[in-house]
This record gives structure tokens, C-alpha cells and sequence, in this order.
């Protein structure tokens, strides 16, 4: 921000007391233009010096080698990768930490304390699978679905990440009306069951064909889709859609549809059945309605309550199993306030934060819990909020879905994060200069 004395806001930083000489080096250099006479200023908020101190040092600069920060900045980033998108993340943690720290952070404190949140990365995961807003182990999760193909609502089913090492608590593979058998390549692995064994061994090969390549035939998805129950309307549109050649695609398409105008079904809720979720050929898609309210009806449980279609969902990008509901009491463009008592979930950090809180604001896929006026925790690309009132950007929510849900190492999720992250922070960017300029 530069501060020239004939601008408005010069002005108006200097009838707020904002105007203040720096001694900060880094400071200095970072709002001076030699052309033009500026103003140096200080922060309204006193927490974000120090974040700004640390902004000016993370990446190399050769006029601050004799800087004493710098020189601690350079030596613990020893050992990281230092591409931006990195660095931005590192400056994301620090901010969330100023923040939520009653005073001023002394600046060498804030990076080593940034550092250590970033390299930790996510927390453990909950020890279980989630089903609407149960915690369920492999063996009930199986039980749980059964009835969809006992009742023949669906031919088959894969239920993700129930590998052969799964403890199943010593349940069958075969019984009435059903059989299964685990997928025979690609990751993750899945256990894939069938009404009957030519439909299974069927589902197999496509499924193996599926995961062999990237570039998936329009005539696999179609079986698949066929094989799986899905509304034929859905599978033709998710065979032509360019999302379905990224291994996320199936949420970034989801956000999409999602995200365009008018309202939304109340029944299509498919983050409450990660096994099941398909991708409606529109937000008003009555099949995809009425397949999601039969499945729902059949798994039981948190599923078939009649209220679902008045919650709001906060679902973990990090963690599928950690996810939670809350009834909206007022909205505004921006935020939503409930009532923390009525709050339901797994047992994860999204239930307990929102339990904490009383208001919820989101900004360009930034996701924040407040208490009053008080910022208890900021999550970017590490949430999502399904609330079928509002109306999100689609493009937005696309990259943010493939970019943290991606099927890879931990290290590349980091990474693709982080670039999400930086991503955010130009389109943050974007905005305020359009603002400005308005």
C-alpha cells in the first residue's frame, strides 16, 4: 500500500493516526518508489506487523543479507523448497496464528511457530469411516450398505478404501442376494460388491480399466455408471464432462453444478455418502433426487431424518471422516450465525471449532469461525461448506477441489495446497484493486 500525500486515503490514514515512520528496513524498501514522495504507515491492527516484517523476508533478497531476521528467516527455511507456493502457505499459518493471539507476536517467535504448524501439516485423521454424520468401522460400514442391494436399489457398489487389510470383523464376502471381492488394481483400494457374480466380475474389469488410464472412454463410464445405478441423465453428462479426466473431477464437477443458478434439490446431499456420491446433470435433477432419497432411506441411521435438507454441511478437504451440520439461525451476504448447542458431528477438529463459534464467514473459499467479533480459526482449501441457498463461484471451488483432493502422496497434496492457497491470494488481490479502482 502506497501512500501518496495528494491521494483520499492518505488523508484519511493520517486523521486515524495511521501514519507513522518505520525503521523497518525490509518496510522501507517494500513502499518506496523513488518517483514519488510517500507516507509510511502503520497497521490498525498492531497483530499484523509482524506477519508483514515476515512477508518482506521469506523469499531471497540480496539487499537484506546484512539484515539480522532475514538471517534467521534464511536459516530455518534451510531444507525447504522454498517455491512460492510454500512460502505462501508458511505466511498463511502465520497470520492464522497473529490472529488468534490476544497482542503482538515478536516476529522471530510467529515465523518459528509458523514453521513448525506448517511442517507438522494436518492433523491425524479420525480412526474410522463416515456415513452422513456417524463414525462407523469397516464391518458397519458394510452392514450399512447391504440393504441397497438386497432391496435391488443398486446393482453394485464400491465402498473406497476398504482394502483386503481391512478388518471386517470376520464378516463374509458372499451371502444372500449379494456377493464381493476387493478391486484388483489402482489406488485406492476398494471393496466392490454385487447383487450377483457376473455383474461383480462385470464391475471389476471396468473398474480396472478405469484405473489403468487417464484418459477414461466416454464407454467405460457409461457402463460403470449403468453398473452402479446411476441416472442415466447424470452418466451421459459426467461422460462428456472435461472434469472427469482429473482424479478429483468428480468433486470439482460437483461444485460446479452445484454452483449454478436456482435452487437445489433438498435431497441431493451426496458428500453425506462419500461411497455412493455421483455428480447430478443439474442442482435440479429429479432422478438424481429421488435416487439419493431411496439410497438415504435405506442406509438408515443420521440419513434418514427429515431435517437434513434445512442443515448446512462443513465437510473436511483433509479428512473425509471429520464433518459436521449446523441450522442456520440469520444470514447475511458473507455470514451465517447458529446456535453452537445445535451443532451435530463426528468427532473430529470441524465439530469442536464450530462448537466454539457463532457465526461462520466465507470469503473467495475462505472458510472462518467466529466467536462475536473474535476469529477462532481460518480455514483456506482445507474446508467446504455445502449450503444449497447460497450461490458460490463454480470456477473457484473446481480448482479447490482438485487441487486438495487429488488421490497422491501427502507431500504433493502439501504442495497442491499450498498452490491453491497462492491462487486464492491473487484472486484476494484481483478483487481489491477492482474495488479500488470502483
Amino acid at each position: 500500500l502506497r501512500l501518496h500525500p495528494d491521494l483520499p486515503i492518505t488523508a484519511l490514514a493520517s486523521k486515524e493516526g495511521l501514519l507513522r515512520r518505520t525503521s523497518d528496513p525490509a518496510l522501507v524498501m517494500g513502499r518506496r518508489r523513488l518517483e514519488r514522495s510517500e507516507r509510511s504507515w502503520r497497521f490498525r491492527d498492531p497483530r499484523m506487523e509482524p506477519v508483514a516484517r515476515l512477508a518482506s523476508r521469506l523469499e531471497r533478497k540480496p539487499s537484506l543479507s546484512q539484515d539480522r531476521l532475514f538471517q534467521a528467516v534464511r536459516a530455518g527455511l534451510a531444507g525447504t523448497e522454498e517455491d512460492r507456493g510454500q512460502l505462501a502457505s508458511i505466511l498463511l499459518e502465520a497470520s492464522e496464528l497473529a490472529e488468534a493471539s490476544p497482542k503482538p507476536i515478536p516476529v522471530q517467535d510467529l515465523f518459528h511457530a509458523a514453521l513448525s504448524r506448517w511442517r507438522s501439516g494436518p492433523g491425524p485423521r479420525l480412526d474410522g469411516r463416515r456415513l452422513g454424520l456417524e463414525l462407523l468401522s469397516p464391518g458397519e460400514i458394510l452392514d450399512r450398505h447391504l440393504p441397497l442391494l438386497r432391496r435391488g436399489l443398486k446393482p453394485a457398489l464400491s465402498l473406497e478404501g476398504l482394502g483386503p487389510g481391512a478388518d471386517l470383523g470376520g464378516r463374509p464376502l458372499a451371502g444372500h442376494g449379494w456377493c464381493a471381492s476387493f478391486s484388483r488394481g489402482g489406488a485406492p483400494a476398494a471393496l466392490i460388491a454385487a447383487r450377483d457374480r457376473r455383474t461383480l466380475e462385470r464391475l471389476l474389469r471396468v473398474e480396472d480399466a478405469l484405473a489403468r488410464t487417464t484418459r477414461t472412454g466416454a464407454g467405460d463410464i457409461l457402463e460403470a455408471g449403468r453398473l452402479y445405478g446411476y441416472p442415466p441423465c447424470c452418466v451421459r453428462a459426467w461422460a462428456k464432462s472435461a472434469w472427469r479426466r482429473s482424479t478429483a473431477g468428480g468433486w470439482a464437477a460437483l461444485m460446479n453444478r452445484a454452483a449454478s443458478p436456482g435452487p437445489v434439490l433438498p435431497e441431493i446431499l451426496p458428500l453425506l455418502a462419500p461411497d455412493l456420491g455421483f455428480v447430478p446433470c443439474s442442482p435440479r435433477c429429479r432422478a438424481a433426487a429421488a435416487a439419493y432419497r431411496s439410497w438415504f432411506c435405506a442406509l438408515g441411521g443420521s440419513l434418514a431424518g427429515p431435517a437434513l435438507a434445512g442443515r448446512v454441511f462443513v465437510h473436511s478437504l483433509e479428512d473425509p471422516a471429520d464433518a459436521a451440520s449446523l441450522i442456520p439461525a440469520s444470514r447475511t451476504e458473507m455470514s451465517l450465525r447458529y446456535d453452537a448447542s445445535r451443532v451435530e458431528g463426528t468427532s473430529g477438529r470441524v465439530a469442536a471449532r464450530l462448537r466454539q463459534g457463532d457465526r461462520i464467514e466465507e470469503d473467495a473459499g475462505r472458510v472462518s469461525v467466529l466467536k462475536g467479533t473474535r476469529v477462532l480459526v481460518r480455514w483456506v482449501a482445507q474446508t467446504l461448506v455445502w449450503d444449497r441457498s447460497r450461490i458460490v463461484d463454480p470456477g473457484f471451488w473446481a480448482e479447490l477441489a482438485a487441487a486438495a483432493l487429488r488421490r497422491s502422496d501427502p507431500s504433493w497434496r502439501r504442495r497442491a495446497a499450498a498452490s491453491t492457497r497462492v491462487g486464492l491470494s491473487l484472486v484476494q488481490d484481483s478483487g481489491a484493486l477492482k474495488t479500488a479502482r470502483g
